[in-house]
């Protein structure tokens, strides 16, 4: 927030802090933060902005607004990498991941997640759960796309994967407010209400903390 206020007009601040608030639970902070990075530049980070938008919204059930900002992340890497991907993407439904083939080296994770996020939006969780780990073979270090995935198979009702996942992301972050939320929401559902509470009252925590 802090650089927000004293580049008021860089985009790349912007995205930063909506990513932030993503992973703090705060979706509609997040919204209004990437929405203001995207006007200033849609490109940013080769459209990074309205991939993160694409998840936001597909977070708050909002479908038509998850698509539009998919298919302008899409134009903004066509714009420097070709049609390649806007190809893949236009024709994510008959997309089948395939995790085993070519090794990570033939992986684009950015793609993956976005395939991963279409594919939740549509409640095709299997497909989803595919494109994360896929994702993942890429980048094993980012706690995100464990909470993607988590997410997935938490939505799939796969309770006890999904907690697996979630701890991995707060191994790696031990502050990643959603994780932690979702690690919440997923005890709660299989009965372990100490643990639950547990994990809600520090996501608490650190959001104040982060707050001050």
């Amino acid at each position: 927030e802090a650089e927000v206020l004293r580049e008021p007009h860089n985009a790349s601040a912007w995205l930063s802090l909506g990513l932030k608030q993503q992973q703090n639970e705060r979706e509609e902070l997040a919204i209004a933060a990437l929405r203001r990075a995207t006007e200033l530049d849609p490109f940013v980070a080769d459209g990074a902005a309205h991939l993160a938008l694409a998840v936001s919204y597909t977070n708050e059930g909002r479908r038509t607004d998850a698509y539009e900002h998919l298919n302008q992340w899409v134009d903004a890497i066509a714009r420097e990498q070709g049609s390649y991907y806007a190809n893949e993407i236009a024709q994510y439904r008959n997309f089948r991941a395939e995790r085993s083939q070519g090794g990570a080296e033939g992986v684009d994770a950015d793609v993956q997640v976005a395939l991963g996020v279409l594919f939740n939006s549509s409640e095709e969780y299997e497909k989803a759960s595919d494109c994360f780990e896929a994702a993942l073979s890429v980048r094993p270090d980012d706690p995100l796309l464990f909470n993607r995935l988590g997410a997935t198979y938490a939505n799939s009702g796969k309770t006890d994967a999904a907690m697996q996942y979630y701890h991995a992301a707060l191994d790696l972050d031990p502050g990643y407010v959603r994780a932690r939320y979702n690690l919440a929401v997923a005890c709660m559902n299989v009965g372990k209400h100490e643990d639950a509470v547990h994990h809600l009252l520090t996501s608490l925590s650190i959001q104040e903390a982060d707050s001050e």
